[in-house]
């Protein structure tokens, strides 16, 4: 058996129409070669509520709705607020705006990669 007989490649990604031109795009190699698909959800509100109470007791509803409306509930967005210990409201908007904010840069790159045609 050859090394590659047994390799398994795992592809991620968050940007669906990203995902969706190079597994469905007859033109492209990976075309028809995925042999399963997860679809992963969002937190759900209990879930963020959990995460919240574990880096801030105290948390008020407007903190918990304040995550939610920032992060929409996706894990890498949630994780990077939290490992900021921007864990309030006015703690989260700072992380969220302030210069070299990673939603800043995420932003970005996300309106590149849907509007820009290369």
């Amino acid at each position: 058996m050859r090394f590659y007989d047994r390799l398994n490649l795992v592809i991620c990604g968050s940007i669906y129409s990203k995902m969706k031109q190079i597994f469905e795009d007859k033109d492209e190699p990976l075309y028809g070669r995925a042999t399963a698909k997860f679809k992963i959800r969002p937190f759900t509100t209990a879930t963020l509520k959990a995460i919240l109470k574990d880096f801030n007791p105290a948390y008020t509803n407007d903190d918990l709705l304040c995550l939610y409306m920032i992060t929409g509930g996706v894990a890498k967005y949630v994780e990077q607020l939290m490992m900021c210990n921007a864990v309030s409201k006015d703690e989260m908007i700072r992380s969220t705006l302030g210069l070299g904010s990673y939603f800043i840069d995420e932003t970005r790159e996300m309106l590149i990669d849907e509007f820009v045609k290369v």
